[in-house]
Formats: structure tokens, C-alpha cells, sequence
């Protein structure tokens, strides 16, 4: 729901963001040396979408009790099964995955370390409706401080974007709860709210730049990275929640431009997943035979198409098993 009853416009948008964001950031051994610092954005896409996340589970998770979350796990489950069992058989069948070892099978199914974000969803979805349903609001801030030093201490490893992420969803979910609570029209953007906006961006590029060059400080310039990506992807949420008329009346006289942001955005995980594809096999291919920017813009294309195709088999799937 949203501030006017119909769907928020901005959750769209930061999908859709989030899902070239990712694109963008798999997509380094196509630019060339001299800028490849603009194969940026996988850690930012990734927040993003664990925020907004957090931020649509917020009137579902309230609507259930705690003795509920089996069936409200089920239904999640249901939707995200489907596709995530279809790319890891397919991976293990094309022998793009080898699982020699019962350790594979762990790294692969109960943890993921190749699609390691669908591990995150489905680890985190269980876990923020028992933290909302058994933690006080000081409790989750008190969590987020542990999850933050647990970063720093495993900044290098796979386990460091467990932590920042599900502290991106947890304060989506947050959010969500303050601004539904509020008066919105009390609610006022001041000329610092759009100051905040690029001062976030040109931080997080200046630590993606001193991150590049090795520089780690004990992980405190990773951490710097997570909690920038987190505060741009709340800046906008806030921001679109507030603004969500202005939004619709744009995109009202836009129709192209909505079909292409709400396409983007139901295929986000999609993409994800076909990235996983894409990098390892058909991303060399294109590589080989172009060079950039067409090889990039191909790439793109072909990434999205691919996922395109995958999320229309995946709601075939979801429609056969509703019949069953």
C-alpha cells in the first residue's frame, strides 16, 4: 500500500535501479583498464534491494502473528523456489558447477557462495519476521551495532554482506513502519534532505576509489561502502514515499518509461541469477568478438532478455503449481 492506497512508484524505481546496478557491476572485464571504475555498483544494487525488501515485507509481517511464520515463510518460498531449484540444476547439469563433495552441496544449496544473494533472501526473510515479532526497537539497534562490528571483523569474506545486508533490510522495514506511522504531510524536505543526496554518492565513490586501490583500514573503508549504500538507497525511498503523487502524475504522461522501470524491476532477482550465466560463459564470447561500448550494451541487452525469458518460465511454474 501506499500513501494513497495504490502501489508506491518509488519501489519500482529502486528495483529497477538496483537490477543495472548489479548488471553494471558484473560487467567489469568489458571496460577497458582506464575506466573500469565505472564497473561500479554491485554492492549499492544489492542494498537496495534487501532495503526495499525489508520495506514491502513491512504490512504482511505485521499482519501475521509469530506462530504464523511457517505459512508466511511457505508462500515466500513458493515464489522464489521455483527459479532458484531451475538455475542451481541447471548450473550443476551444464557443469558450471562442480559439487565433488558433501562441503559443495553446503556451499551451494544451504549457503550459497555462487548465488550467494538468493542465500541472503532466503536466509534473511525468516529472520527479520522473528526479530520484528520477538525484539523491542532497541534490541534491532542494539543487533544492527553487532552486525556492524561483525562486518569489520569479516571484512574480506563472504559473511560481511550477510551483515550489512540485512541491516539494509531491517531499516527498510523500519521506515517503512515510521513513515506509515506519520503524518506525512507534516513531513518536510529541507534543503539539507537534497544536499545529503550527492554528498552520499561522491563518498561512496571516493571509497570505491580508495577500496580499488587496496586500501582497507582494517575494514573500516568496506563498512564506510555498505553504510553510504544504505543511506542513498534511504534517501530515496524517502523521498519517493513522500513524493509518490509527483511521481505517479510523471509517469502518468511517461507510459514507455513506466513499462520499461516496472519490467526491469519485476525481473530483478531474474537478472541475478542470469548474471551467474552470463559472467562466466557468454560475457567472454562477447568480449572476444566486440569491443566497448557495443560489447557493453550487448551484454545488457542480453542479460535482460535472458531474464526476461526466465521470469516468464518462472510464472508459468507459479501458475501449474497454483492448479496443482
Amino acid at each position: 500500500m501506499s500513501v494513497d492506497g495504490q502501489r508506491l512508484y518509488i519501489v519500482d524505481c529502486l528495483k529497477a535501479f538496483a537490477c543495472l546496478m548489479i548488471i553494471n557491476f558484473h560487467s567489469d572485464i568489458l571496460f577497458p583498464d582506464q575506466i573500469n571504475l565505472l564497473a561500479f555498483g554491485g554492492d549499492i544494487g544489492n542494498n537496495t534491494f534487501f532495503m526495499v525488501s525489508g520495506f514491502t515485507l513491512y504490512h504482511s509481517i505485521k499482519r501475521s502473528e509469530m506462530c504464523q511464520i511457517g505459512y508466511w515463510y511457505q508462500k515466500r518460498l513458493k515464489r522464489l523456489l521455483p527459479m532458484l531449484i531451475l538455475f542451481y540444476v541447471s548450473s550443476i547439469v551444464i557443469g558450471d558447477v562442480n559439487i565433488s563433495k558433501w562441503m559443495d552441496i553446503v556451499t551451494f544449496f544451504v549457503f550459497p557462495t555462487i548465488y550467494w544473494f538468493t542465500g541472503a533472501i532466503l536466509l534473511f526473510y525468516p529472520l527479520l519476521f522473528t526479530v520484528e515479532k520477538m525484539c523491542s526497537s532497541q534490541l534491532r539497534r542494539l543487533g544492527c551495532v553487532i552486525l556492524l562490528i561483525l562486518h569489520i571483523l569479516s571484512d574480506g569474506i563472504l559473511a560481511e554482506r550477510y551483515f550489512i545486508g540485512f541491516i539494509a533490510m531491517l531499516i527498510g522495514y523500519s521506515l517503512r513502519e515510521y513513515l506509515e506511522n506519520e503524518d506525512i504531510s507534516l513531513i518536510r524536505i529541507s534543503r539539507s534532505f537534497y544536499y545529503s543526496m550527492p554528498l552520499a554518492w561522491m563518498l561512496y565513490l571516493i571509497l570505491k576509489l580508495l577500496r580499488k586501490k587496496g586500501v582497507r583500514a582494517f575494514g573500516v573503508i568496506h563498512l564506510g561502502i555498505g553504510l553510504t549504500t544504505i543511506t542513498i538507497a534511504a534517501l530515496f525511498l524517502i523521498w519517493g514515499y513522500i513524493n509518490d503523487g509527483k511521481i505517479k502524475r510523471f509517469f502518468v504522461k511517461r507510459q514507455e518509461i513506466r513499462y520499461v522501470i516496472q519490467t526491469l524491476s519485476q525481473v530483478t532477482l531474474a537478472a541475478y541469477l542470469a548474471g551467474g550465466f552470463h559472467d562466466r560463459m557468454i560475457m567472454r564470447i562477447i568480449q572476444r568478438y566486440m569491443s566497448f561500448p557495443i560489447s557493453y550494451l550487448v551484454s545488457l541487452t542480453t542479460v535482460i532478455l535472458f531474464a526476461l525469458a526466465i521470469s516468464k518460465i518462472d510464472r508459468f511454474i507459479q501458475r501449474l503449481l497454483v492448479e496443482v
